[in-house]
């Protein structure tokens, strides 16, 4: 990995080379382990991709609601020469690659694991994790992950199917889809459907499916049910899953 494009005490961005024309951007969670900042994620995951990857880290822990103009002008730049952006993330990560995917030059396609839609309390009343680092905000300008969302990006959207308080975020999420919306629900997997994924070896076939092919959902539902993985997949009436 390069040395960091930006690191301060609210962000850091590093990223890898590659040698095709997509450019993958993974967004990290809040990583409590050991109190320590966040750190880069889905990078073994993509090992040996010859994409060109992005890796942002919100120390702020914020949801981006004080980060986000920063990432958008630290990032577009770099990105506008690329035919085909991915954002990717998980938990707190799944919601920046929601979100930036409608804000990002040339974003295509956004992969998110157990995203949050929003933390603020006017929006989720009912979630209770993470207080330390919510209690911290008093403003939320990214009031939720698909605010002003691009119609032309597809959202592949995970959740696991025993969580209750997931379940309410992807409700909300069902509410607000656009056309290119696909949710998949895995009743097997709780909070860790990524972890879930790998441990069933798919976490890298369903991440290529959704990079690489031009009809991402299909492929992934066809993917999941070759492997014998338990699930669900919901599409908004209307839904559209053209060609890129």
């Amino acid at each position: 990995m390069h040395p960091p494009i930006l690191d301060d005490s609210a962000l850091r961005i590093t990223s890898t080379p590659g040698d095709t024309d997509v450019a993958v951007v993974s967004f990290s969670g809040i990583e409590q382990a050991l109190g320590g900042v966040p750190r880069e994620e889905f990078v073994n995951t993509l090992a040996g991709s010859s994409h060109s990857e992005f890796f942002v880290v919100d120390k702020e822990r914020s949801w981006y609601n004080a980060t986000a103009p920063v990432i958008v002008s630290t990032l577009a730049p770099r990105l506008r020469d690329f035919r085909k952006v991915v954002t990717i993330g998980n938990s707190m990560g799944g919601f920046g690659a929601v979100y930036f995917a409608s804000r990002l030059p040339n974003c295509r396609t956004a992969i998110a694991f157990v995203p949050q839609f929003s933390i603020d309390p006017a929006i989720v009343p009912g979630e209770t994790r993470w207080k330390v680092y919510r209690s911290r905000l008093s403003a939320w300008p990214v009031r939720h992950a698909l605010l002003d969302a691009n119609s032309e990006v597809h959202f592949h959207i995970f959740f696991g199917g025993n969580d209750r308080r997931d379940q309410a975020h992807r409700a909300l999420y069902k509410n607000h889809a656009t056309r290119r919306t696909s949710i998949f629900s895995l009743p097997l997997a709780a909070h860790g459907v990524a972890k879930y994924l790998r441990q069933q070896h798919l976490l890298r076939p369903v991440l290529d499916a959704a990079i690489q092919t031009q009809t991402g959902a299909r492929v992934i539902g066809e993917l999941l049910a070759r492997h014998g993985v338990p699930h669900s997949a919901w599409f908004p009436r209307g839904a559209l899953f053209g060609t890129l």
